[in-house]
């Protein structure tokens, strides 16, 4: 992990890199520990935390108990239907790609004799995502997906039929 990376990130950013190149449990614990204490959650904040069914977080305990000691509420995708329920991809993804993509091409047309290297690539997404991200798309996604309760039909009798209404309200 070189810290240049974070030359043009946002003041509280951390990162870290892990050999496998993908999220381990271990790194996933700790980031998440940071965002509880960015974000000064406590057991008065409800929290609705929405989360793929990785192993890195559908059974890291220790971040379960962390979650529940902070008012914080888990709901986990179903297996093999998040791509039914594309929670980013409806509300932050998508926006987010266009708008780095303009960033992009504002640093080239501003800056036409450099290259863009990952060293520019936390400011241009801080750029972005300040554009993409609103209270507005949040709230959409909420009608978009299966978390709006009246879209019950997308995923169908057989992914229902494995749990129960105990397990997951939403198919009560």
């Amino acid at each position: 992990m070189k810290a240049e990376l974070l030359d043009s990130a946002p003041s509280d950013s951390i990162a870290a890199c892990h050999k496998a190149g993908w999220i381990q449990e271990k790194c996933f614990t700790q980031r998440f520990k940071y965002f509880v204490r960015l974000m000064k959650l406590s057991r008065k904040d409800h929290v609705i935390l929405t989360l793929g069914g990785h192993y890195s977080h559908s059974r890291n305990v220790e971040m379960i108990d962390c979650a529940q000691g902070n008012g914080m509420h888990i709901v986990c995708l179903l297996p093999r239907n998040t791509h039914k329920l594309q929670l980013l991809d409806f509300s932050c993804v998508q926006p987010l790609k266009t708008y780095y993509a303009q960033e992009i091409k504002i640093l080239m047309k501003t800056s036409p004799n450099r290259v863009v290297t990952h060293y520019q690539i936390t400011g241009l997404v801080e750029k972005a995502y300040l554009k993409s991200t609103t209270a507005a798309i949040a709230a959409k996604v909420f009608r978009q997906t299966l978390l709006f309760l009246c879209k019950r039909h997308m995923c169908d009798k057989h992914d229902r039929g494995r749990i129960s209404a105990q397990q997951h309200p939403l198919f009560a």
